[in-house]
């Protein structure tokens, strides 16, 4: 049963490719109770990430996205203050 109520824990940035696999996700977190943002490619990571103003407690990002590999943007997010799992 999905809840209605508006997702009000940490935010977690989504990047997948494939848009099955990043609505499950989605859907998924939101039930959960997290907030999510939504990227269909590693730049739309990092854009995400320069904009959020440091709210994204954790990044879930395909390591084979279409952009780049997931590894190049996760080594070029290393530069900001994100910890990694």
């Amino acid at each position: 049963m999905l809840m209605n109520k508006r997702p009000e824990g940490p935010c977690i940035l989504i990047g997948e490719d494939e848009p099955e696999v990043r609505q499950y996700l989605e859907t998924t977190l939101k039930c959960l109770g997290y907030r999510v943002e939504v990227a269909e490619n590693g730049n739309e990571v990092l854009k995400c990430l320069e904009a959020s103003d440091s709210d994204i407690s954790l990044v879930l990002l395909d390591i084979s996205c279409l952009s780049g590999t997931g590894w190049r943007h996760c080594a070029t997010s290393g530069e900001r203050t994100l910890r990694y799992l």
